[in-house]
């Protein structure tokens, strides 16, 4: 209801998730994104932006100690089908930083259960609950 029907074009195309969407760019020299919809035009598909690639949701993670007796950081990971986006990363609703184009931070916490929550700078979030563990 944003465009008149006279004027659209059907055209197959191949809609990933924001994790496929990562990977199939990285292997892929014919992937091609999803366009942008029109300003004004939005869709279930396009609401969808941020995906959590590492951990997933409800990952017991095993952090070793290294030869200094210190627990070793974790590498969390996601992607957004924005090149430009923001991202916000919160780990136990507190901040721990932010990322531009290459979505890692590397995260020393305690063992035991915590929640990672992502929101991107147009609103949309994405929450997991993982466990580090030392055993």
């Amino acid at each position: 209801n944003c465009y008149s029907v006279s004027k659209m074009k059907h055209v197959a195309w191949f809609v990933a998730t924001p994790v496929q969407e990562y990977f199939f760019k990285q292997h892929s020299l014919f992937y091609r994104s999803l366009p942008d919809y029109l300003p004004g035009c939005m869709s279930e598909t396009n609401a969808h932006q941020l995906e959590i690639v590492y951990p997933k949701n409800d990952v017991k993670i095993y952090v070793p100690i290294d030869e200094t007796g210190k627990r070793s950081r974790c590498i969390f990971q996601a992607t957004h089908k924005n090149p430009g986006a923001i991202l916000f990363w919160y780990l136990d609703k507190e901040y721990i930083g932010s990322t531009q184009k290459y979505h890692q931070l590397s995260v020393l916490s305690e063992k035991g259960k915590h929640e990672l929550s992502i929101t991107d700078n147009f609103g949309e979030t994405r929450k997991c609950s993982f466990e580090l563990i030392d055993k």
